[in-house]
């Protein structure tokens, strides 16, 4: 779940894929879709429609930035006890989608 910055005109979906690229050097990548039906009310406490979905993301191991400390892919019902709160509420919140 990477994070980062995004320029104000910048689509969600290109600030993410701009952001695997730079983080963990993504090479190939699936499908890219909001994370949110946009039809939907938005929640504001659980805003998922600034997140996007990018699916069967292939990488380089080992090139990710010194921001990464690691790269994982575990099932969602494995994910790391220690996983940072906002990311565990962010993949509660889109767990149907995925």
């Amino acid at each position: 779940m990477p994070g980062g910055g995004r320029d104000p005109d910048e689509p969600a979906s290109d600030a993410a894929l701009r952001e695997l690229r730079e983080e963990i050097g993504m090479t190939s990548h699936g499908s890219v879709e909001p994370a949110c039906d946009l039809e939907e009310e938005v929640d504001f406490k659980r805003d998922t429609c600034s997140l996007v979905i990018v699916r069967d993301v292939e990488y380089r191991p080992k090139r990710w930035s010194w921001e990464v400390e690691a790269v994982r892919d575990d099932p969602l019902d494995q994910l790391p006890p220690d996983l940072a709160a906002p990311a565990r509420r962010w993949l509660e919140a889109v767990a149907a989608r995925l």
